[in-house]
């Protein structure tokens, strides 16, 4: 199965990455989501100086088979996708949940306007929730002696903003690629423009390695022969003759394995792309694309095979997808969205509407997902209380009173250095142990009994985790989740690696306790 590589960043300060197509003199914009190139040129910064392995992998990141999506806002866990285009709205101001007609399934009333929408939006029981990156300013006075003191404004992003983003891999590409392209996302980064005038850092709060595809929970269409395709980033595809020509109808036939493919309505908008090559300091041709969130009704002659359009999501179409442009989704809910609701608005409602909302009950998306955060958060108390009383209890610190302390604080160091790269701290440790055991076994007087060393690090790299910290799983479940749903292998092994950072800490202030 093809995986992916998922992350959460936090900007510590502003960040501004130049928005060319709106900025002007004396101006500069800045984008409001973290584009698939600048992530890309993050990676390739940071691989450069692993020489080799850079040179081995250098065409792969640049190819279609590793794609730098863009990263887009998240608010309190909700990862939001651009907004959707095809609404119309009448001109009364309306605080709370307000009904909108959707252009793409009605005929729209006369007097109508497009609905305003945001940057972002997510989906939840047929109502577009949305809202916007925060944006500041800052007015510089250009004192240079040619310029007669001429003012310019530069637009960022405000700090203290998340964004949630994705790498997506095809099948073929090596797990060791992905391993240094995941290790990239840890720790500070730092993005855009302006980065020595203390713009551009970011704090990576979370990454993770998984399968399947990035937005899963959007892939909802089954075989069909009528779907609504909407486009998560700008996206323009071309023809045989290799010209621009929007979203190219012979390909798309190609691709879904059907004769016919005719777009019924649409709702769109276009926009110039432009881009900069910081080695070849000029720059890159633009190009026109549809702008994300634009909606293309299709039906086809025929059913498509859900397989198809899983394969068609996954690949992306159009040019570029390699810097994050080309990504889609294919729904078959976007008829059922009616409402539209800030996000700043909460829970508040105008009077009208009050009842209703009390009344309305939870839906079942939300609430699975609510499960999943509160099981995971007790999961993570019970064994974080496990790990305390086992360090304390457990008999296994005189095996390690038993280490030398070098011993010990090299364990201690690999498990810090790569405590975010679980993957690799078991590789390095299982490889420390088995180098120790061919030095041993070298010495006078070895004999086959397993050393202190081989035994504890051993011992906790195969064993299970609730067996070596004595917790029992209810029926494998917490709240009716399966344990296994919310601790993946990657949270066992850095449970693991934490478990080893503390008891070596422990044992070592006891040593030092009783020397004093």
């Amino acid at each position: 199965m093809s995986r992916f590589i998922r992350f959460v960043i936090e900007n510590c300060g502003p960040v501004r990455i130049a928005n060319d197509e709106t900025s002007q003199h004396g101006q500069t914009d800045t984008l409001k989501y973290i584009p698939g190139s600048t992530l890309r040129g993050l990676v390739v910064n940071s691989l450069l100086s692993q020489g080799e392995k850079f040179e081995k992998y250098k065409r792969r990141i640049f190819s279609s088979q590793v794609q730098f999506m863009n990263a887009y806002l998240m608010i309190e866990e909700k990862e939001l996708i651009p907004s959707l285009k095809g609404f119309y709205e009448d001109k009364k101001e309306y605080i709370g949940k307000k009904q909108i007609e959707n252009g793409m399934v009605t005929e729209i009333a006369a007097g109508a306007k497009r609905a305003s929408l945001g940057h972002y939006c997510y989906i939840n029981d047929g109502c577009i929730f949305y809202t916007d990156v925060q944006t500041g300013e800052d007015l510089n006075i250009n004192t240079g002696k040619d310029s007669d003191k001429a003012i310019f404004r530069s637009q960022y992003m405000k700090k203290d903003q998340r964004f949630v983003g994705y790498i997506n891999f095809t099948e073929d590409v090596e797990e060791e690629l992905i391993l240094l392209i995941e290790q990239v996302f840890h720790g500070i980064i730092y993005i855009g423009n302006k980065r020595f005038a203390g713009y551009g850092a970011c704090k990576c709060i979370d990454t993770e390695i998984k399968e399947g595809m990035p937005y899963e929970e959007l892939r909802n269409v089954q075989t069909s022969d009528a779907f609504f395709l909407v486009l998560l980033s700008d996206t323009v595809m071309v023809n045989e003759y290799g010209e621009m020509s929007g979203l190219y109808i012979p390909e798309l036939e190609q691709e879904l394995g059907c004769e016919k493919l005719e777009i019924v309505r649409c709702a769109t908008s276009i926009r110039e792309v432009y881009g900069y090559n910081r080695i070849w300091k000029g720059t890159v041709p633009s190009a026109v694309m549809y702008e994300a969130g634009s909606v293309f009704y299709i039906k086809a002659a025929g059913k498509v095979e859900a397989e198809r359009l899983r394969s068609l999501e996954k690949k992306g179409i159009g040019i570029r997808r390699n810097e994050g442009f080309g990504q889609i989704a294919i729904w078959d809910s976007y008829s059922e969205i009616t409402y539209k609701q800030a996000l700043s608005d909460g829970e508040a409602e105008n009077e009208k509407d009050a009842d209703t909302v009390k009344e309305r009950p939870l839906h079942t998306t939300e609430i699975q997902l609510d499960l999943k955060i509160a099981a995971k958060g007790l999961l993570q108390y019970r064994i974080e209380r496990g790990i305390e009383r086992y360090i304390v209890e457990d008999a296994s610190t005189g095996n390690l009173e038993e280490i030398s302390k070098s011993k010990r604080g090299v364990v201690e160091s690999m498990c810090m250095q790569l405590r975010y790269t679980p993957r690799e701290a078991r590789e390095r440790l299982e490889s420390y142990i088995q180098h120790e055991k061919e030095k041993d076994s070298r010495l006078k007087g070895y004999t086959q009994k397993r050393q202190p060393l081989h035994l504890y690090v051993e011992d906790i790299l195969h064993k299970d985790l609730s067996k070596i910290l004595g917790l029992e799983w209810k029926e494998n479940k917490i709240f009716g989740i399966r344990v296994q749903d919310i601790l993946s292998g990657d949270d066992e092994i850095k449970y693991k690696l934490k478990l080893m950072i503390d008891q070596i800490r422990y044992v070592n202030r006891k040593e030092k306790d009783h020397a004093e």
